[in-house]
């Protein structure tokens, strides 16, 4: 059971991180400069260091995201399959389940790609996720598949744990001291 929870949480951050990283370098390139930014802070700080055009920096990170996402995306998808490859060896879903959960997904991908966030106000970045969940949740019901089969970590809600894709935001458990 530990070990299961592990999994799906690695999976949950693995995909929370890898949004994070299609949409910082791509804003940091965009020409952002707030310096409240990690990566333009970075790119600002490697162009003085070794007295590189800052524009320069700036695309050869664009370049480097751009090579490294089909990459990250193909694993991702790779750790979706075997995980739900399980769930169908322990009889949890159906391999036509797990088909259906899997081209659910792409279009999720598509309609809330993390790319499309960048220019969106806390609020909204808040209510696309809200969004999100209600069409994993409709979906579900309809294709009569437990949601949180459809999304690693979306049935820990409410368990101090990972909330849809973003990290829990509930108070954390006190660490038992020891002896």
């Amino acid at each position: 059971m530990l070990k299961r929870k592990l999994i799906t949480t690695f999976a949950v951050l693995f995909m929370f991180v890898s949004g994070i990283s299609a949409v910082v370098p791509a804003y940091a390139a965009s020409g952002s400069t707030g310096g409240s930014n990690f990566f333009s802070g970075l790119i600002q700080f490697i162009s003085q260091k070794f007295g590189l055009d800052q524009n320069k920096v700036k695309t050869a990170v664009t370049d480097y995201q751009n090579q490294q996402k089909p990459k990250i995306q193909q694993n991702m998808q790779n750790r979706e399959k075997t995980r739900l490859d399980a769930l169908v060896k322990q009889g949890k879903i159906t391999s036509a389940q797990e088909t259906a959960i899997i081209a659910e997904l792409a279009v999720l991908s598509s309609k809330y790609n993390p790319a499309n966030f960048k220019n969106l106000t806390a609020d909204q970045r808040k209510q696309q996720f809200q969004n999100e969940q209600n069409d994993i949740k409709s979906w579900a019901q309809t294709a009569g598949v437990d949601p949180k089969y459809v999304m690693p970590g979306f049935g820990m809600a409410g368990q101090g744990g990972f909330r849809g894709r973003g990290m829990g935001r509930g108070p954390k458990p006190s660490p038992t001291p020891t002896p």
